[in-house]
């Protein structure tokens, strides 16, 4: 669990340097950085809940781990590749 928690606040440090990088370069799509925020504040607030349920039993914390890795690669190569979404969007401009 203490892993867990100090992977976390590292990504944090990561995540708010390249969004200051990004947002000064105008790189930033608020709109859809704002869609982001609304599902992802709510999943963290229900992690950390549920965080001292996961924790008590290794076993689970693995077990969900490696079924959101499981669904996580089965999506990356079941998904349209980017290529094709822009092929198809082209196609259907003319």
């Amino acid at each position: 669990a203490a892993a867990l928690a100090s992977a976390l606040l590292t990504e944090c440090f990561g995540l708010a340097s390249g969004l200051t990088g990004y947002a000064r370069r105008g790189l930033v799509d608020w709109e859809v950085a704002g869609l982001f925020l609304v599902s992802s504040v709510p999943t963290a607030l229900v992690g950390a809940l549920s965080a001292r349920y996961v924790t008590s039993s290794p076993a689970v914390l693995q077990v969900l781990y490696a079924t959101l890795m499981l669904g996580l690669a089965s999506y990356l190569l079941l998904a349209p590749r980017p290529e094709d979404i822009a092929k198809d969007a082209a196609e259907g401009e003319c």
